[in-house]
């Protein structure tokens, strides 16, 4: 059974994870309508499905905060940070997987391009 851990709020603490769950909120919804937007071509939902996945996760993130706050239970912040904690490796991953993908198609463009330029 999961321990319940009380913990004293005070009102510029209060103010200051409502903040946080309003951006986490903001963010989360924005990583899933951008997430939607590349997922409308076929390559685009590689990168696309994982975030809308990892905008879920702030979104329960955010909720978790709020609920946190209502209750009073310090495990909410634990539960919290978890889901902003798996947001952020998701978004990580896919960070870096952009880069590549750049790299890879930067070195392609330059290869197409010294093939076709006309020589002097």
């Amino acid at each position: 059974m999961e321990e319940t851990i009380t913990a004293e709020i005070r009102p510029h603490d209060f103010a200051l994870v409502e903040s946080l769950a309003c951006n986490s909120k903001f963010i989360g919804i924005s990583s899933i309508v951008y997430g939607v937007l590349n997922c409308l071509w076929i390559i685009g939902a590689l990168v696309g499905v994982p975030m809308i996945i990892a905008g879920m996760r702030l979104n329960e993130s955010a909720n978790e905060l709020r609920q946190m706050l209502l209750s009073r239970d310090a495990t909410g912040l634990i539960r919290a940070v978890e889901k902003q904690n798996r947001f952020f490796n998701t978004w990580k991953i896919l960070i870096i997987a952009y880069l590549c993908f750049t790299v890879v198609y930067l070195f392609f463009a330059i290869f197409l391009l010294s093939m076709y330029w006309p020589k002097a």
